[in-house]
């Protein structure tokens, strides 16, 4: 199922980094709305998110692969259906993080940016087009209160809004399993200036 609309889009994800997973997630949209949940699976071996719509039902699983040498994430469908597969390659002089098609090698995105600061946009591998850009929320008083880390997404329009959420999660879960590992850079830009801030999710978005 897509989540696409026609216009730039606005979202906010907030981490609950004192929650009992470390692994759990709320998505609000420009009316401070909640849309999508990210919830860790407790008591395993491997890091397990399950992306849920607001009235819970789930959208997207996302798990980490173990036999790899670079850390690894697949995102699936319900069903169990491979949609992509998010590789970082942290051993080089320069990191990359890659996002390929299902469980293929077909390159899809790349990940550039401050990964420390969770300052990164999402690159169409084959047009070079900016889809998505993450950056850190830095009046996040409430997080400082209640251990939480909140971060901005702008999507472009006509791209899978849930698909991104679940890739900002996945990088999450990286950046917090690796310390720090994959900074580099410094922070970015906006790419979306006109960014719609309030929007009304469609009926797709509640099913």
């Amino acid at each position: 199922m897509n989540f696409t609309f026609p216009h730039p889009t606005h979202w906010v994800v907030t981490e609950k980094t004192m929650s009992l997973t470390g692994n759990d997630f709320v998505v609000k949209d420009g009316h401070g709305q909640v849309v999508f949940r990210g919830k860790g699976k407790t008591l395993s071996l491997s890091d397990q998110i399950t992306l849920e719509n607001a009235h819970g039902h789930p959208v997207l699983g996302i798990k980490k692969e173990h036999m790899h040498i670079h850390p690894t994430y697949v995102i699936s469908t319900m069903d169990g259906k491979p949609l992509v597969t998010c590789q970082a390659k942290i051993m080089t002089l320069k990191p990359q993080v890659k996002v390929f098609k299902g469980d293929s090698k077909d390159l899809m995105l790349r990940l550039e940016g401050n990964f420390t600061g969770r300052n990164f946009k999402f690159v169409d591998a084959t047009t070079n087009a900016n889809l998505a850009f993450s950056h850190e929320k830095h009046s996040n008083i409430s997080g400082i209160m209640f251990g939480s880390d909140e971060y901005v997404i702008e999507v472009a329009p006509h791209v899978d809004s849930a698909l991104m959420m679940a890739l900002v999660m996945v990088m999450d879960t990286m950046q917090d399993n690796n310390h720090g590992k994959y900074g580099w850079h410094a922070p970015l830009p906006s790419f979306f200036p006109n960014v719609t801030q309030t929007f009304a999710p469609s009926p797709s978005m509640s099913r």
